[in-house]
């Protein structure tokens, strides 16, 4: 048999209709803790410029949960706690950059030390995304 009427047969047979996905970018049903990674409810977390980036190159990649993020109530401390330590972290990178800035642009007093100085200052603030832990509703 030849390919050409395996593609003829194939021509004739009717396909089921493809099942429609979610579009992207609309939320799902469950609500996932930040925490501890399991489904619960509890207060939303705030939706801000990183997770709103995560989201997007995640809907680009087509491989987005789009489950909505919550803080449970036996994880509420937990998420205190890392998120003042996030906080700590980005107020002592963030100075430190900023301290680096102001050094390295008195110390060169040219265009190239102000732009080398500029980034090596925002390198430094942006280390504290590592430790990132999202803001809640919890209080």
């Amino acid at each position: 048999m030849c390919w050409a009427s395996e593609v003829v047969k194939m021509a004739g047979t009717k396909d089921k209709k493809p099942e429609k996905k979610p579009k992207t970018g609309t939320p799902s049903n469950t609500s996932v803790c930040v925490v501890c990674h399991e489904e619960k409810t509890g207060h939303v977390v705030r939706d801000d410029l990183l997770i709103r980036s995560i989201r997007a190159v995640k809907n680009f990649l087509h491989i987005a949960a789009n489950n909505r993020l919550v803080v449970c109530k036996g994880c509420v401390e937990k998420h205190r706690a890392k998120r003042a330590d996030f906080e700590k972290k980005l107020a002592l990178y963030g100075g430190g950059g900023l301290l680096i800035i102001i050094i390295f642009t008195l110390i060169s007093r040219t265009l190239q030390g102000f732009a080398v100085s500029l980034l090596l200052g925002l390198f430094v603030a942006a280390l504290a995304l590592f430790s990132y832990h999202p803001a809640s509703e919890a209080k």
